[in-house]
């Protein structure tokens, strides 16, 4: 979007900001002198029964609006009355001339459009808290206490049938997804117990759970689509009255999320996101675990 395309779009956002006032393109005002003073943009409107006339600048260049063109832009807006003035770079401004546009009450502003890929799109980094089990393990409690097993599968040791880690898994997945580091949870039976260990059958009294819970911060850069205008001055995007805004996608599994070093940020108030997400346990089976709790 380039030139008089982006001074018309500029017209097209400010006519949907301010829906009862007449908005027109590439005016000629007279000055003070009688001398006719182009305008890209033009707003007129009543504010308490009094006329209003607002003039705006429109650049479409590479780089950066400066001082200069700032100056010169108040000195054109002064000339004619204007009652507001508003200057819409789409490459932004130099930190020197938002400094000079607020000294002279003037707006600095850059479209932001829907359909094209400005220069200045908002984006909004979302972050989340993932969170997964691992190093799933156990000590047995033998009926014998001389028996000692070392360099056992976790994922082979079933009770008629019936596997420990699905139901290890499970339990930690439905109760305990906040948890913190490393976990523990006994299991005392009121009676000697049968367990398939290594392919054989060992006599236990209990067994203790153990697993770690692991935390990662994750960050995603998200593309936010709408129309209006962002405020160089306040650091805000400016939106029509019922706009909508449409944000850019991500995979489901988070894949596409990169890793975070150091805390979340606090949120800026605009489209923040802070979410927590739980590694899924996928169990062989569709039924409930055997509760092994009841034993």
């Amino acid at each position: 979007m380039k030139g008089i395309a982006y001074e018309k779009a500029v017209a097209a956002v400010q006519a949907m900001m301010d829906p009862n006032s007449t908005v027109e393109h590439n005016m000629h005002i007279p000055d003070k002198d009688g001398i006719k003073r182009q305008f890209d943009v033009v707003l007129r409107g009543n504010v308490g029964g009094h006329k209003m006339l607002v003039v705006i600048e429109c650049k479409d260049e590479k780089r950066k609006t400066g001082v200069p063109k700032i100056e010169a832009f108040h000195a054109k807006s002064k000339s004619v009355g204007a009652n507001m003035a508003l200057f819409v770079s789409r490459s932004g401004f130099t930190k020197t001339a938002v400094t000079k546009a607020r000294a002279y009450d003037i707006g600095v502003l850059s479209l932001v459009k829907k359909d094209s890929d400005e220069p200045t799109q908002p984006k909004a980094d979302w972050y989340m808290e993932s969170f997964a089990w691992s190093q799933a393990r156990f000590t047995f409690h033998f009926a014998d206490p001389s028996i000692q097993l070392n360099d056992f599968d976790c994922a082979k040791i079933s009770y008629q049938g019936h596997r420990l880690l699905d139901w290890w898994l499970s339990k930690l997945d439905e109760n305990h997804r906040l948890e913190d580091g490393d976990y523990e949870h006994p299991l005392v039976f009121s009676e000697p117990r049968e367990f398939t260990i290594k392919g054989q059958l060992y006599s236990l009294n209990g067994v203790t759970c153990y697993a770690t819970r692991t935390k990662e911060i994750l960050k995603k850069t998200i593309p936010l689509k709408m129309d209006g205008f962002y405020d160089w001055s306040e650091g805000k995007v400016k939106l029509p009255p019922s706009s909508s805004i449409t944000t850019g996608s991500f995979l489901s599994d988070f894949s596409d999320w990169e890793p975070h070093e150091g805390p979340i940020p606090e949120p800026s108030g605009f489209f923040d996101w802070r979410l927590k997400g739980f590694g899924a346990v996928n169990l062989p089976y569709s039924q409930e675990p055997f509760d092994f709790e009841k034993l």
